[in-house]
């Protein structure tokens, strides 16, 4: 299962009570405005710390750490070139 799937599968286990509570509620003029105002934004910031959580287990995954160690080994390899390129010029020159 990968990470849209569980997502995915989260949130919609997530927004089942308010869908509940939607459908059970005849009438929603018996409800406080502070009540309406959760039911109406709160499952958009679970979602949206679902998104900031998933982004950020993205970037600090395993793909990331390759990425970071193959960019210092690039770096090491330019620092040599760099360094035979001055020797050159200075033996050269």
């Amino acid at each position: 299962m990968n990470l849209k799937h569980l997502l995915a599968a989260t949130a919609a286990w997530l927004f089942l009570p308010w869908l509940a509570h939607a459908q059970s509620q005849g009438s929603a003029a018996d409800e406080s405005p502070f009540m309406k105002i959760v039911y109406t934004f709160l499952p958009l910031l679970i979602l949206g710390a679902f998104i900031y959580l998933g982004i950020r287990w993205a970037q600090s995954g395993p793909r990331a750490r390759r990425t970071e160690q193959h960019m210092e080994r690039v770096e090491q390899s330019l620092e040599r070139i760099a360094k035979a390129v001055e020797r050159k010029d200075k033996d050269g020159g």
